[in-house]
């Protein structure tokens, strides 16, 4: 197996070029390359040095002859000594501990390995090999068994080109450093979008089921990335030499509001997520399928997330909800419908079961005439194509009528999507389907259905402590009761006979508007 140096050990081999001994110690490299370590002061080997109070001043103050080279060219002596060093980490360690080429933390093994001087003098600071080989064995997870068999290629294919002072430079990076830091990146990006998403959802939303479902992700997510070696990820990552971090755009800078916020991070989770699945490829064969599982994931959640914050400003304001039937005549639902509307009744839903299509769809077209430009929203009952014919903002279904995935299939994602729910896991599992909004109820006998039992009040209180998606209240509310509605944390209500069979609907409607502008 042929190794190469991560970029951290090829600076610290450079900055250790930039030093020399008297004549009589050429070919000492010990010393130089400790100093070529402590350069590199992020490293784990200058971390690991500092533990033993190991510093650039004790180097110098124990071999005094050190002094800067003045000569670019490399030596070859020291070029064999390092080399040598490595061949000895290479005998004396497991080979899943070089699986990013030899880093930092390998270059001072082999020092300790060497058995000359500079070990010698480690020693007595408190450092030994078997501790170093240990603190290896747990960074990169591998038990201490002997590694593979090393062909060193002892030239430029190995080794940076070395200059006093200067930065490493090879050919071609090498592939096992690229693959990691590739991984690496990828990894941050898809931790960092996901955490934006999460924060929103947590206090931005305050909604409880949605951010559960993403820490889930989160959580699945970080098992998926220890199927890749987070030690040989770490070694290979190299911020400073990054030329990523210096390149940016105008659009990096802006952001249109929370909405553009969410967007661009849902973005970037699934572009690192696709990223990691394809190189994750080249480690295991585990890795791409797990993440292409969380990448189909992400989708659907990116979809609830944006339909939900559409769905929050279309009806943010919206607290009444009236169910009306098509009347008699046309002439007296457009009557009912222009006082509703001129009430400032912010929903209007039409139900009706026992019209023909023909006359649904006429008073949806005329429902649509008389709220366009208003501020009340027309929705259609049950139907999506007549929705759709009647350009309606959109649909609400039952349980046991067009299924959610289906009514948004056929409107698009431009339209609104409600269902009724009448426990708390039809309640969850809507919010798992992405609904703008969600009816609760039966709270109380009404005169539009009948139900065996009526989860009531109870309900409420269990879907206000568990999504904050629009939710109106449903099922025999009026003047008289809706006090009790509102105790329970609802803030929005949906009605029928309390408006439609009032003597006074427009009357009615503000008298429960009052009722709710009081919480």
């Amino acid at each position: 197996m042929r190794y190469t140096l991560t970029d951290a050990a090829q600076r610290a081999v450079t900055a250790a070029a930039a030093w020399e001994q008297s004549a009589g110690n050429a070919g000492a490299f010990g010393p130089l390359l400790l100093l070529g370590l402590l350069a590199e002061n992020e490293c784990r080997a200058a971390a690991m040095l500092a533990g033993h109070a190991v510093s650039a001043e004790s180097v110098r103050q124990h071999w005094p002859d050190i002094r800067p080279a003045d000569s670019s060219s490399r030596d070859r002596a020291a070029e064999v000594h390092w080399l040598g060093l490595l061949a000895l980490v290479v005998q004396q360690v497991p080979d899943g501990a070089l699986l990013a080429g030899f880093a930092t933390e390998h270059l001072l093994l082999g020092l300790l390995l060497a058995g000359d001087e500079t070990s010698e003098w480690l020693n007595e600071q408190g450092l030994s090999a078997a501790d170093v080989e240990a603190e290896i064995c747990r960074i990169y997870q591998c038990a201490a068994t002997p590694a593979a068999a090393i062909d060193f290629p002892l030239g430029d294919e190995l080794l940076p080109a070395i200059e006093p002072g200067g930065p490493a430079t090879h050919a071609q990076p090498p592939t096992g450093s690229v693959l990691f830091r590739i991984l690496d990146a990828a990894a941050n990006r898809a931790r960092e979008g996901l955490r934006v998403v999460e924060d929103y959802a947590r206090f931005g939303l305050n909604d409880a089921y949605l951010t559960a479902e993403l820490k889930t992700l989160r959580h699945d997510l970080a098992a998926a990335l220890a199927l890749l070696p987070a030690a040989a990820l770490l070694a290979s990552r190299d911020t400073p030499g990054d030329v990523g971090t210096a390149i940016s755009t105008a659009g990096e800078a802006l952001r249109q509001g929370i909405d553009g916020v969410l967007a661009a991070n849902l973005k970037r989770l699934q572009e690192a997520l696709r990223s990691l699945e394809e190189y994750g490829k080249l480690v295991s064969p585990a890795v791409g399928p797990a993440l292409e599982r969380l990448r189909y994931r992400s989708y659907s959640i990116e979809q609830r997330v944006q339909l939900g914050s559409r769905s929050r400003r279309l009806l943010v304001d919206a607290r009444l909800y009236v169910l009306v039937d098509g009347r008699a005549t046309l002439d007296e639902f457009t009557e009912l419908l222009k006082m509703l509307v001129a009430a400032g009744v912010d929903v209007i839903q039409l139900r009706d079961k026992s019209l023909a299509d023909a006359a649904l769809i006429e008073r949806g077209h005329r429902a649509r005439e008389l709220t366009r430009g208003s501020q009340t929203l027309f929705i259609m009952n049950d139907r999506a194509d007549l929705a759709l014919a009647c350009e309606a903002d959109g649909v609400h279904v039952g349980q046991d009528e067009l299924p959610v995935p289906h009514a948004r299939s056929m409107l698009g994602q431009g339209s609104l999507v409600g269902v009724s729910t009448h426990n708390l896991e039809q309640a969850c599992q809507a919010a798992r389907q992405a609904v703008d909004y969600i009816g609760v109820g039966p709270v109380f006998r009404s005169g539009t259905k009948d139900f065996a039992n009526f989860p009531g009040l109870e309900l409420l209180r269990e879907v206000r402590g568990h999504t904050q998606l629009p939710a109106f209240a449903i099922g025999g509310i009026d003047l008289g009761n809706v006090s009790r509605v509102l105790e329970t944390g609802f803030r929005r209500i949906a009605v029928s006979g309390a408006v439609c069979r009032a003597s006074d609907p427009a009357a009615a409607v503000a008298r429960l508007r009052i009722a709710l502008d009081a919480t």
